[in-house]
């Protein structure tokens, strides 16, 4: 028998980090707020973490836009 058979599919494509960028305060001040803003794309979202002489500062899954 002829006929004709349509189907939908979802494809999530997984890829690593890609072209991270960090961009923040240069210099730092002892004492003074220090702002870092790192972004970055993948699939699934990356985890980043900040560290300071092997010590976590900060964690976060960064959510791609």
């Amino acid at each position: 028998a002829y006929g004709q058979d349509n189907r939908t599919v979802e494809l999530s494509v997984m890829y690593a980090p890609w072209k991270p960028t960090v961009n923040g305060t240069v210099v730092a001040v002892e004492g003074e707020t220090v702002s870092i803003l790192c972004s970055t794309q993948s699939n699934p979202d990356p985890i980043l973490t900040i560290f300071k002489e092997k010590q976590i500062l900060a964690t976060v899954i960064y959510e791609s836009q």
